[in-house]
């Protein structure tokens, strides 16, 4: 238990609005190259820390997506890019006072590598673990999942990004997140907002697949990740790229490389070149309330 306090007054200290643990047989259901052992083989806890998108963040995607496409430059910065450099900070606290304890800790990034990301979602390969976070989230009580494919927060929805700490360390696992949910697609306020108002129609209306943690069962969207990525990449009008580019019905590794290589190559400093150019099921979906 000090042990645990200790960590998790570090993770407060570091900006921090989450912090949850959750016990590795939560990842029992998942496929094996999923688990927090399959990285680090005789791990025990995984410790999830969670940052919120404030309400500014949400307000530069919405302007960009009425008309001033460079707003969109707020969104990702103070969306995504400033929020990981503040995850990966609070992690490496997280890991070096676990390891300097004498547990082996894994300080996972906040942000994928996006060549391991394309070859995961095209391939089916694993060179480099994805470990999900937001399932580490869900795994940890902090949140749980919407129709979306997000991790839901009651205070914040999807707006929240979330880290990792794979740890050797056996410590007290927080309870998962029980009760009505937060997300009904059938009680939605404004009905599967984030099905409809995706500019790529990558996520399902109708057709969902479950996921089972503990005694705990999640119904989400099946989402079409080829398409997804396309739009967060900026290679299409509808999600702010300056053209369409190349988007065959059969989506492959190479494919995405070719629409790459016909973006606007100014494109990138415009847009920062890091974070998503989408974001409109996070930003749209009415869960929770953002600071």
């Amino acid at each position: 238990m000090r042990l645990k306090q200790i960590l998790k007054e570090i993770a407060f200290h570091n900006s921090m609005d989450y912090f949850g643990v959750a016990p590795i047989h939560r990842w029992n259901n998942a496929p094996e190259d999923s688990q927090p052992q399959y990285l680090l083989p005789n791990a025990k806890t995984v410790v999830v820390m969670g940052i919120k998108i404030r309400s500014g963040a949400r307000y530069g995607n919405r302007l960009a997506y009425n008309g001033n496409k460079m707003a969109i430059s707020i969104y990702m910065n103070s969306g995504f890019r400033f929020l990981n450099n503040m995850l990966d900070q609070a992690s490496y606290f997280i890991h070096r006072n676990l390891n300097d304890n004498g547990f082996l800790s894994l300080a996972l990034p906040a942000a994928h590598p996006y060549p391991y990301f394309g070859e995961f979602i095209f391939e089916k390969t694993r060179s480099v673990n994805l470990f999900s976070n937001r399932h580490a989230a869900v795994c940890a009580g902090i949140a749980e999942f919407g129709w979306n494919t997000l991790a839901l927060t009651p205070d914040a929805g999807p707006r929240v990004r979330y880290i990792s700490v794979i740890t050797e360390a056996e410590l007290e696992p927080d309870e998962l997140r029980r009760g009505t949910p937060l997300c009904n697609k059938e009680k939605c306020q404004d009905p599967l907002i984030c099905a409809r108002i995706c500019p790529m129609n990558a996520i399902s209306l109708k057709e969902g697949q479950e996921l089972e943690i503990e005694d705990m069962t999640y119904t989400y969207a099946k989402l079409d990740r080829p398409k997804c990525l396309w739009g967060i990449s900026g290679l299409r009008k509808a999600t702010l790229g300056k053209k369409d580019c190349y988007m065959p019905e059969e989506k492959t590794l190479d494919a995405y490389y070719k629409a790459l290589s016909e973006k606007d190559f100014m494109e990138n400093f415009e847009r920062l070149g890091d974070g998503s150019m989408c974001g409109r099921c996070i930003i749209e979906c009415p869960v929770g309330e953002t600071n």
